[in-house]
């Protein structure tokens, strides 16, 4: 029902839960952190798991950062939490970029919608057809013209950022329903998928 990441003596715990993107990304930038977590995860899909987060999640949501009791419920507030204890590990540098990083990751956290709905989240490989609807295909432009952005291997150079922990978990949606991008955005989204953040984020869910 619930797997645990055991690391003992840490202040951190981070609640997740299987086939949760929310919960891919605040893995991804826990690790961009460095912070150290207690991680986890509840197996959403059956109704133990379910009662077992009902005990621990107000919300009854993934993912969840507890900290010494200070608890946060959102991806991205806590991608925001991460970033300020980090301290600063999470967005770029310079002050420009870093407000185009939190626009692409708000993006990405209330975005994408014809995507989400006709391409839903799985780390089983698609074996049907799917005909993106053309909402779809608009929303797949855009992350293309994202991808094709990326000033280094990660969206904002050599080092990732919170970007890369929203944008890595669609590049990787995609390649599952065989979206692959050519040009440099296929190098990114080759090079998010292949991501060892990623790929450890995807088995702590599994």
């Amino acid at each position: 029902m619930i797997k645990i990441e055991s690391k003992g003596g840490y202040s951190m715990k981070l609640y997740v839960g299987t086939d949760s993107t929310w919960s891919l990304r605040a893995l991804i930038c826990l690790a961009i952190s460095q912070l150290d977590a207690q991680v986890q995860c509840f197996t959403l899909g059956s109704e133990e798991g379910k009662r077992a987060l009902q005990a621990v999640s107000p919300t009854r949501l993934v993912p969840l950062l507890d900290d010494e009791g200070t608890t946060i419920h959102d991806s991205l507030a806590i991608t925001e939490y991460l970033n300020e204890a980090a301290p600063g590990r999470l967005y770029p540098t310079e002050r420009a970029q870093r407000a185009v990083c939190r626009s692409l990751c708000a993006e990405m956290h209330s975005g994408f919608l014809a995507i989400r709905q006709s391409m839903p989240f799985t780390t089983q490989t698609v074996t049907r057809d799917i005909q993106p609807s053309d909402a779809a295909l608009r929303e797949i432009e855009r992350l293309t013209a994202i991808f094709a952005a990326a000033q280094g291997r990660f969206l904002f150079g050599d080092a990732p950022t919170a970007a890369d922990a929203f944008y890595a978990v669609m590049a990787y949606r995609l390649n599952r329903y065989h979206v692959v991008l050519e040009g440099r955005a296929g190098e990114y989204q080759h090079n998010a998928i292949n991501w060892d953040f990623l790929q450890h984020a995807l088995e702590s869910l599994r």
